[in-house]
């Protein structure tokens, strides 16, 4: 039978459901729009930059080796561009940004000791509540006078749980803002 803090920490699942919508309904369907006008502009940049150079001689040496490095530097780019986040309608492609998330949340754990995260992935607040609860659960044992302390410091303990889970939440959207933001910025990289 799941325990009180597990069913608590289902039914309190705000915050992974608007990350998941925030992700899935939000960031992949604008990295899709964005991706082939990131792409056209890297190309134009290119081309602008090598016939500039070109044009005004400023290239020294080889004008071949140039422009197969100026290429190869634009094909990176737009390899970048194509796996930030994901593109076409499946969302396919490397997705960068999500394996960087995952091996962030991977060093977390190594860092926590465990091979898998004891509590939810991406709900947050429910986690709290399931934290909150054991902690309950846990001072209901103790003498009268250590419960009215520890209920105090429960109190304390529970605004810094929720102070904890909005700054979870906040650092998820600013990722996944950044690094649509990103997106089209990659394509100046070349010049």
């Amino acid at each position: 039978a799941p325990s009180t803090a597990s069913q608590n920490s289902d039914y309190f699942n705000l915050t992974a459901n608007f990350l998941i919508y925030y992700k899935d309904g939000i960031i992949y369907p604008a990295a899709a729009r964005i991706v082939p006008y990131a792409c056209r502009i890297c190309l134009i940049l290119t081309c602008i930059d090598i016939s500039v150079q070109l044009g005004l001689q400023l290239v020294e040496g080889d004008k071949v080796k140039f422009m197969v490095s100026k290429f190869l530097a634009c094909g990176i780019y737009l390899f970048l561009i194509a796996n930030w986040v994901g593109y076409g309608n499946d969302y396919s492609g490397m997705q960068l940004m999500n394996r960087l998330q995952s091996g962030m949340r991977a060093l977390g754990n190594v860092a926590m000791g465990t091979s898998e995260a004891p509590l939810g992935v991406n709900n947050s607040f429910g986690d709290c509540i399931a934290i909150a609860s054991a902690y309950f659960n846990t001072i209901q044992k103790a003498g009268i006078v250590m419960e009215i302390f520890l209920g105090l410091v429960g109190i304390i303990v529970c605004v810094m749980l929720l102070l904890i889970c909005f700054e979870m939440v906040m650092a998820y959207f600013e990722f996944w803002t950044m690094a649509l933001l990103t997106l089209p910025l990659l394509a100046f990289g070349v010049i």
